[in-house]
């Protein structure tokens, strides 16, 4: 397991550790950011060991476990923006052989810093559908490509962008698809491989994400810049991608403080 090790050895090595944790009342709204830890590598080498350990894994279920939250932001009458911190939930879709969809989402515990006083209580069911074979709705009708020259042309078509994405756009796209897909180990190395070569990509370090594992982050800053950037978590073990998260690190709201977590996934995979 050569290529595991070395992305192992890229997630170990030792480096300055980074917390940006903002200091701010207004930080208690939102997740806590993720500490980092430098590793010497660049985000091309990290993405193109993960393609290659993609390959040897074993073939997925079929299902999909994830943690998600976002922000909920509304805009007032006067124009001021108000945002309300709601609770983390679980989600998890089925594939059952016979094509019906068994989706359940339930509350999940609060993240470090969340008031619970107006909260569900953690495992509260909030939904417990099952979807007859055609009825689950997803946006992505075509099965993901498993060539990596195949990807910019299928993400731009499912986006409704007339060229390819951004790296960004890329990362929030890829977020989408694992969040309402089952990918077979070709067709995640394939898009592994496809965001190795993009621009405006850096590795922000070693993490530890929201389901305690270790991962190794992908940032994009391309989407919004100076406003937003873009979060992919990669396993260092497994090379797999197991969370995304998008961060504000933009001067133009007083709801929430520069930099805060706005939305974040993790996948159970």
């Amino acid at each position: 397991m050569l290529i595991a090790s070395s992305l192992a050895a890229f997630a170990i090595a030792g480096g300055v550790t980074l917390n940006i944790l903002p200091d701010t009342p207004a930080s208690a709204a939102t997740p806590p950011l993720l500490v980092t830890d430098h590793i010497d590598a660049s985000a091309e080498e990290i993405l193109d060991e993960s393609a290659k350990l993609m390959l040897q894994r074993d073939p997925p279920p079929n299902r999909i476990r994830m943690e998600t939250w976002v922000l909920n932001t509304e805009i007032d009458a006067n124009g001021t923006i108000i945002s309300s911190s709601v609770e983390p939930r679980h989600e998890e879709i089925t594939f059952v052989g016979d094509g019906n969809v068994h989706v359940v989402v339930t509350v999940a515990p609060p993240f470090p810093g969340q008031k619970t006083e107006h909260l569900a209580t953690p495992g509260t069911v909030l939904s417990d559908e099952t979807f007859a074979p055609g009825e689950f709705d997803t946006p992505y009708p075509e099965a993901v490509p498993t060539e990596p020259t195949e990807i910019a042309d299928y993400l731009a078509t499912v986006a409704g962008s007339e060229q390819p994405l951004g790296a960004g756009e890329t990362i929030q796209e890829v977020s989408s698809i694992l969040s309402s897909n089952v990918l077979s180990r070709d067709q995640e190395s394939a898009l592994l491989s496809y965001v190795s070569g993009l621009p405006n990509l850096e590795v922000a370090g070693r993490v530890t994400d929201r389901l305690g594992r270790d991962g190794i982050a992908i940032r994009a800053t391309d989407r919004d810049p100076g406003h937003v950037e873009d979060l992919l978590i990669i396993s260092p073990r497994a090379g797999s991608i197991t969370a995304a998260e998008t961060i504000y690190i933009g001067n133009d709201r007083t709801d929430i403080a520069s930099p805060s977590v706005i939305h974040y996934v993790a996948w159970d995979r």
